[in-house]
């Protein structure tokens, strides 16, 4: 155990230390390796070349010294790999099925550990054997050079002492390619030592993996005797137990340390990411103090931004969420550190957010993943673990029994589908762990541990993923709100769109993963797999086509992914596009159902092609359509064609204020088939597209929205025409919704019976209702201040009499 310890140590620096220090010199080798050589060397080039010779032989020398670290590994290896064959073979002779799982567990994540160090240690003695050859093979071509320059310097007589050194270089390097040869022996015995050892192992595994397999499917076995018969007859060793458990803890710390060495790696990336998430809660956390971290006062924005006023416990959530994606292989002791760190976190958001009931239950449920997690890693001492496992799944059917009760936590929430699932995932939660209690009672200890265990982990993840997405949909809030957005034109409307298709794939993709954790955890992954691939393999033969459940999945899912993909392109398009850059009247809603157009298109072609139903298949169906197009579709592909018409023609856009068959109003939406138009009675007429073509359309708003306002005003005789004509300028030039260009006119028209009549023209861009209603009060107050009559009608009645005639 103390070679196994000191090896790990060597270990651990090497990876951080020493492998770099062993590319470095590799690298080195390498440039001796490129050196250019001669193909030998004249007598009076012998001196140089020899200077030269012990220099590179030098390099080569240094190249091939291991650091102390690696010459220790290597001296350590042997017993190190000997004491790995003894505890495999412990293993090996041993009948596996008597194991218990959770012996099976941790000696498949203790081999497992070990099968990585020896892959680590035979990459690295995989660059010592790669060092060693380039140097043998440097060796060698110098060997050739120098002894075609003896043959050379004995055919040219050169003198003795020229040749003489020759030959001694020779000898220099003849022992210098001996020395190379034995450490290369030496390192390839090594690395063939690890690369076999590690083979070995991973059988090892697959049979560890096997038998636990084996041993989880029979969980409806009796495996021992009933609790209280087990009580009766056990004798408790409390100290033990208690040593144990603070020896487990230490594993656990000792596992998480080496883990995280042995992976620097993605440790590093790891932090990276976590810091990056750090600063951005930090800066939050500074704007949200300083009342500047939004632009609106809004309250439900607000509300949504607690995490910001906990950026260190946010940050924690957010960095054990990458845990899954940065090491998806981690041991057991790993993920239960882990989540006892997130668990820490949550806690103190749910303090400041959430009453002290929630609260009560959400420490009370830490408490028992704590204990639930620690015990369940410990070896042995199985009847303390039932009683413990007893008293954790009595707590949990309590408390969760307390919660749904009429007046329990629930019924804080608002009443909705929520709820209602959470009633009834609850009720089933109740079954699960009574049943857990029942099977520890009578023997079935196997079946109430992992009853209890996935169900404590199950609630815990649950508690979790529900603050990891208010937290999320809080950074999607906060992203979608603020002044940074708003500087790029995002709209109200647009505004709540992102937010809540945001939310729902977060909450979605949350939900999803929950509920595959869940499966996990109770070891039903496989058959719900088996089950969902049986369901997806169902088909029917249409014809030449063959259609399968899975198919028709693909096919909605193909269609919801077009239609998502419509909005989203129109919102960026509007948002990113559109707003930015200043295009031609009409275009934008040209590229808009263009684009739609053709992403429908591909996504129909898409989906069909995801049924069996090729291109060459439709060719029955085009004709039918030709058919019925030619007779009854025909006012729906004339309203069609029109629509494409109007696109590319624009003579009618979205905005535009038009007149067509009496109806007046704003056009609110260009569709396929129809064009919608609001009035300023708040009507929505649909008006078909044919009827902009073949009919006679006004458009105020074609190349301009200015429009024109024609006002008549009568005052009476003996009024000044001139003062008249200067206070309904004065009225018309200073009100801030009539346009300055074209500038206001107010014409005397002439005289009626009995009035001076006056004309106000002027020019309006929107509100045109309101600010000719304004103006006329404008007008009618002005006159009337100024002493200006009104005009009176006159009438001229005559009285006529009549005498009466006797008869």
């Amino acid at each position: 155990m103390l070679v196994r310890s000191v090896f790990l140590l060597f270990i651990s620096v090497v990876l951080l230390l020493g492998t770099d220090e062993t590319v470095a010199t590799a690298g080195q080798a390498t440039t001796v390796v490129i050196e250019e050589q001669k193909a030998f060397y004249t007598p009076d080039e012998v001196s140089q070349a020899g200077v030269l010779l012990q220099k590179e032989l030098l390099e080569i020398n240094i190249s091939l010294t291991p650091t102390d670290e690696i010459a220790n590994m290597e001296a350590s290896l042997p017993a190190y790999v000997n004491e790995l064959r003894t505890i495999r073979t412990k293993i090996e002779t041993t009948k596996l099925p008597s194991y218990s799982i959770k012996r099976l567990t941790h000696l498949t994540e203790q081999t497992r550990f070990y099968k990585e160090e020896l892959q680590k240690l035979a990459l690295a003695l995989q660059t010592r054997v790669d060092i060693h050859t380039e140097a043998l093979k440097r060796l060698k071509a110098l060997e050739t050079v120098w002894v075609v320059t003896l043959q050379y310097a004995v055919n040219e007589n050169a003198p003795e002492a020229i040749v003489s050194r020759i030959k001694q270089h020779l000898s220099d390097i003849a022992l210098m390619y001996n020395g190379v040869k034995h450490s290369y022996d030496n390192v390839l015995t090594f690395s063939d030592m690890a690369i076999t050892e590690d083979q070995e192992l991973k059988i090892l595994i697959s049979d560890l993996e096997k038998t636990k397999n084996t041993l989880e499917i029979r969980l409806f076995v009796k495996d021992s005797e009933p609790l209280i018969r087990a009580i009766d007859t056990y004798t408790f060793d409390l100290p033990s137990f208690i040593s144990a458990a603070f020896e487990t803890l230490n594993d656990i710390h000792q596992n998480v340390i080496i883990f995280y060495e042995t992976n620097s790696d993605s440790f590093y990336i790891h932090l990276f990411f976590t810091t990056l998430v750090m600063a951005l809660l930090f800066y939050l956390f500074v704007q949200e103090r300083r009342g500047t971290l939004f632009v609106l006062s809004d309250k439900k924005v607000r509300g949504s931004m607690f995490f910001v006023r906990s950026p260190f416990a946010a940050t924690i959530i957010l960095s054990v969420l990458m845990v899954a994606a940065i090491y998806p292989e981690r041991p057991v002791a790993v993920s239960y550190a882990n989540v006892l760190l997130a668990l820490a976190a949550l806690l103190v958001i749910i303090y400041k957010i959430a009453n002290k009931t929630l609260f009560r239950y959400a420490l009370l449920l830490s408490i028992l993943f704590t204990v639930g997690g620690l015990i369940n890693q410990i070896i042995a001492f199985e009847v303390e673990i039932r009683i413990l496992w007893f008293g954790i799944t009595a707590i949990m059917l309590f408390a969760l029994s307390q919660t749904l009760r009429s007046k329990g936590l629930l019924s804080t929430f608002k009443a909705g589908t929520r709820l209602r699932f959470l009633n009834r995932a609850g009720i089933g939660v109740l079954m699960v762990l009574g049943i857990s209690l029942i099977a520890n009672l009578t023997g079935f200890y196997l079946l109430a541990l992992k009853l209890a265990h996935a169900t404590l982990i199950s609630l815990t993840l649950f508690m979790a993923f529900m603050i990891i997405s208010v937290v999320i949909n809080g950074l999607i809030v906060m992203f979608v709100r603020r002044r940074s957005l708003h500087s790029k034109h995002l709209l109200e409307s647009y505004a709540n769109q992102i937010e809540g298709n945001l939310k729902f794939i977060v909450s979605t993709f949350l939900l999803v993963y929950w509920i595959y954790l869940v499966l996990k955890q109770f070891e039903i992954t496989y058959f719900v797999k088996e089950h969902f691939d049986a369901a997806m393999a169902m088909s029917w033969q249409i014809g030449d086509v063959t259609l399968s459940v899975g198919s028709l999945v693909d096919f909605f899912i193909v269609l919801a992914v077009t239609s998502f993909m419509t909005r989203f392109v129109r919102i960026i398009l509007d948002l990113e596009v559109f707003s930015r850059y200043e295009l031609p009247r009409g275009m934008p809603t040209a590229i808009q159902m263009m684009i739609r157009y053709l992403i429908i298109t591909v996504g129909l072609l898409f989906s069909l092609s995801v049924l069996g139903i090729q291109m060459s298949d439709l060719s029955l169906l085009a004709g039918a359509l030709g058919v019925g197009i030619g007779f009854g579709l025909r006012n729906i592909m004339a309203n069609f064609v029109s629509g494409v018409l109007m696109i590319f023609e624009r003579p009618v856009q979205l905005g535009d204020v038009v007149e067509v068959d009496n109806i007046f109003g704003d056009v609110q939406r260009i569709g396929i088939r129809a064009t919608t138009i609001k009035t300023y009675d708040g009507s929505e007429v649909i008006v078909p597209n044919a009827d902009f073509i073949t009919k006679e359309v006004t458009n105020w708003t074609l190349s301009s929205k200015l429009r024109r306002v024609k006002m008549a005003y009568k005052v009476a005789f003996g009024n000044n025409p001139r003062e008249v004509i200067k206070i309904m300028h004065a009225v018309v030039d200073t009100h801030p919704g009539i346009m300055t260009d074209p500038a206001p006119k107010v014409l005397f028209e002439g005289y009626g019976d009995y009035y001076l009549e006056f004309t106000v023209y002027f020019w309006v861009e929107e509100r045109l209702l309101d600010i000719k209603s304004e103006t006329a009060i404008a007008v009618y107050e002005a006159l009337s201040k100024a002493g200006i009559e009104m005009p009176i009608p006159i009438s001229n009645v005559r009285y006529e009499s009549h005498s009466p005639q006797l008869s």
